[in-house]
């Protein structure tokens, strides 16, 4: 196993429980190979590409909880949107006495 996929290692070793998955899948044009891991009632599927980069991964736990996480990286900063310009309607006020 490449040092990349280290993480990837100590997962699929947590306490023996982690699986690699048999079929690959295409995310996002990236070939990813998923594991699956059922950590206190929680199933989870996490998905990598060869680099060891995240792309994907699932949380199941029981009838109510389903959610899917997306992962993208190096991805351009539309809008501004991380900006740490403050915006210039923005006013500095003292703390709350407490």
């Amino acid at each position: 196993m490449s040092v990349l996929f280290g993480w990837l290692e100590e997962l699929r070793n947590f306490k023996g429980e982690a699986t690699k998955l048999p079929n690959k899948r295409i995310i996002d044009g990236h070939s990813a190979q998923g594991w699956a891991l059922n950590l206190q009632g929680l199933k989870m599927e996490i998905w990598a590409d060869a680099n060891g980069l995240p792309l994907q991964m699932r949380q199941e736990g029981g009838a109510e909880l389903l959610i899917d996480y997306r992962f993208k990286f190096d991805q351009p900063n539309v809008n501004q949107q991380l900006s740490t310009t403050i915006p210039s309607d923005y006013k500095l006020v003292a703390p709350d006495d407490e």
